[in-house]
Parts: C-alpha cells; sequence; structure tokens
C-alpha cells in the first residue's frame, strides 16, 4: 500500500480490497495509535490496525492477535479471560460502528440523490413546483446536514455529534421518503 499523506493525519491510497483507479481508501491516524482508523468509501471496508492486518492476511481477528503477537516475541504467553472479554467487546462495538457508519453512507447518499432528484425536478416542472419550493426553503439545513454527515464520516467531527446528526437526518429522510410517495400517489391519480 502507497500512503498519500491528505491533512495532517489523514492518508489515503487505492483500496488493497477491491480494484480501483482512484484511491477511496482512508486512513485516519489519532494521537493515540489504539484510536487509528482505516476506511474505505469504496467498498465500506472499517476497522482498526488488527482489523486490517486480519483482512489483508485472510485472518479472524484473534488469530492476527496471535500472528502479531509472535511478531514481536510474545510466543507462548496466553491471554486471561478477562483480555479475551475485552477483545470480544471491542471486536462488537466496532461492528456496531460499522453499522453505524454504514447507515450514515445510505443517509449521505439519500441527500445526494435528493439534491440530484430537485434539480432534475427544477428543469421539468420548474421554480414553482410545491416539492422545490419546500426543498429550497430548506435546503441550507439540508446542506448543513449532509456536511455533518460527511464530516462524520471523515472523522472530522465528535461522535456525539454525528451521532445527533444522524437522528435528524433520519426524520428527514422519512419525511422525504412520505412527501415523495404523496406526489407519485397523486401524478397517478391524475393521470385517470
Amino acid at each position: 500500500m502507497q500512503l498519500k499523506k491528505n491533512g495532517r493525519r489523514t492518508y489515503n491510497c487505492l483500496c488493497p480490497f477491491h480494484s480501483e483507479n482512484t484511491p477511496s481508501f482512508t486512513i485516519y491516524s489519532q494521537d493515540d495509535p489504539q484510536n487509528d482508523r482505516f476506511h474505505c468509501f469504496g467498498c465500506g471496508a472499517d476497522g482498526d490496525q488488527i482489523n486490517l492486518y486480519a483482512m489483508l492476511n485472510h485472518l479472524e481477528n484473534g488469530q492476527a492477535i496471535a500472528h502479531l503477537a509472535h511478531r514481536i516475541g510474545l510466543k507462548g504467553k496466553k491471554i486471561t479471560r478477562k483480555q479475551q472479554l475485552e477483545v470480544s467487546r471491542r471486536q462488537k462495538d466496532r461492528q456496531l460502528e460499522k453499522l453505524f457508519k454504514d447507515e450514515c453512507n445510505s443517509l449521505f447518499r439519500f441527500f445526494c440523490d435528493l439534491r440530484k432528484h430537485v434539480k432534475e425536478r427544477a428543469e421539468f416542472y420548474g421554480e414553482e413546483d410545491s416539492l422545490l419550493v419546500y426543498y429550497r426553503q430548506k435546503e441550507t439545513y439540508y446542506d448543513y446536514l449532509l456536511d455533518g454527515l460527511l464530516e462524520g464520516l471523515n472523522g472530522e467531527t465528535q461522535y456525539d455529534d454525528l451521532i445527533e446528526v444522524y437522528k435528524i437526518s433520519k426524520e428527514v429522510r422519512k419525511e422525504w421518503n412520505i412527501l415523495l410517495a404523496e406526489h407519485v400517489q397523486t401524478y397517478l391519480d391524475s393521470m385517470e
């Protein structure tokens, strides 16, 4: 992997898990190495150093830990039950975090698709369309949510802030799904 520095603590490269021409694999380096993370915006691969080592070597996380321990000379030492539980808890936390980030990615794509849909709708129906008027009234707010999701996915904001943006974005998506469904039904009714 050939890393290119992209910011103070961010590095990019081509993803080792899928073919691509443009780097979508990002490593976020923190002050505390235990908090270093990676994320691929192309295939969704995500995790910490142990996950990366395990994925690159086609191992389970426990096997990766054993391999790494062996490489640094910790041969024959067994981990305690408490340490096993801690590793298991961290793996579950990472899995939940991945599910959360996948949902944030989905919300991000929703706002991008909504923006595209509104632009196409404006070209077809004109600026007086009721859905377009509604969107324009809240466009700045939607841009704020889109930026908040992007900053959260890039690790540029506090996790609590991302959770708040996520909750609001989820409600906005629900509202727009209802609005769009109503407009489709109104359109279909007018065709009869």
